[in-house]
């Protein structure tokens, strides 16, 4: 995981240092910035799945829906700095000073992981195996996890980039509506998620994901209803809803799927459900 973060802070670092010795304008610059930020992303991708292998090996089944919870909200707020915060700093310092800020944050927050120590593991888990997609797409409980997890998340993933039109048709400004995607996004996910930590403790297991699911249908259906006909406020308020059920949908479904890992290997159904979950052209914006 640090090796993750570290890379991912040199590359940026790497860019904004580049760009800012050499002066380049941004469209000079901008396909190498675009394949950099690139490898960042495929990095980031590799070290959140270590991110989730470690969460598993290191939480027991009852603390791992506050484990998500934490790791959910913590994209919420990282998506905040990463994001708003990027655009702050560029806004007054230039972009290739945003690029260095921000990789030096990465750094900086992951120095607390320097003093953890792991705990040694089980003997038992000590053989000979070779980690693999295939040995766990061979085991039925993940096949079965993951097309769970496609039809529980694949309808809103489709839908989710038209909520921020379908507002501006119904005559929310262009700036209101990147505060929709923003600070009300923010906010409304991370209430979701502490929800969900609560949900995967009342109800464990796929009983939390079908009872966030059948929240995220109530929530969808009142706002079909609602579409042509609600005030701009009502609509507001049902879109941050579908945000904060989301927030909770995520930790019950990573909760669940994490009782199906296989402990040689357990970052590895991680991998499936993270593509499947996160493949919004929104959430990569």
């Amino acid at each position: 995981m640090l090796k993750g973060q570290w890379l991912m802070a040199a590359i940026l670092v790497l860019l904004g240092l580049v760009s800012l010795v050499s002066q380049v304008s941004l469209d000079s610059f901008a396909i190498w910035l675009l394949a950099g930020l690139l490898l960042a992303a495929m990095v980031a991708a590799s070290t959140d799945v270590a991110c989730d292998g470690f969460t598993v090996e290191q939480l027991a089944g009852q603390q791992r829906g506050w484990g998500n919870a934490v790791q959910v909200g913590g994209s919420y707020v990282g998506a905040t700095l990463g994001a708003g915060g990027f655009l702050l700093v560029a806004g007054k310092a230039g972009w290739p000073t945003a690029l260095v800020v921000v990789g030096l944050a990465i750094v900086l927050l992951g120095l607390p992981m320097l003093r953890l120590r792991e705990p040694l593991r089980d003997q038992a888990l000590a053989v000979d195996h070779r980690p693999g997609l295939w040995h766990a797409l061979r085991r039925p409980q993940v096949r079965i996890g993951l097309l769970m997890i496609l039809l529980s998340s694949v309808g809103v993933r489709l839908t989710l980039g038209m909520f921020g039109p379908f507002m501006l048709d119904r005559g929310m400004s262009l700036e209101q509506v990147g505060w929709l995607f923003s600070s009300l996004h923010i906010g409304a996910g991370l209430t979701g998620a502490v929800l969900g930590g609560l949900l995967v403790r009342i109800a464990p297991g796929w009983r939390a994901v079908w009872i966030a699911v059948g929240l995220k249908a109530c929530v969808l259906l009142v706002l079909t209803l609602a579409a042509l006909a609600a005030s701009l406020t009502v609509l507001t308020i049902l879109v941050g809803l579908t945000f904060a059920v989301l927030g909770c949908l995520w930790v019950a479904l990573y909760s669940a799927l994490m009782k199906l890992t296989s402990p040689l290997q357990a970052g590895w159904i991680s991998r499936c459900s993270r593509a499947l979950t996160h493949c919004s052209p929104w959430r990569e914006a």
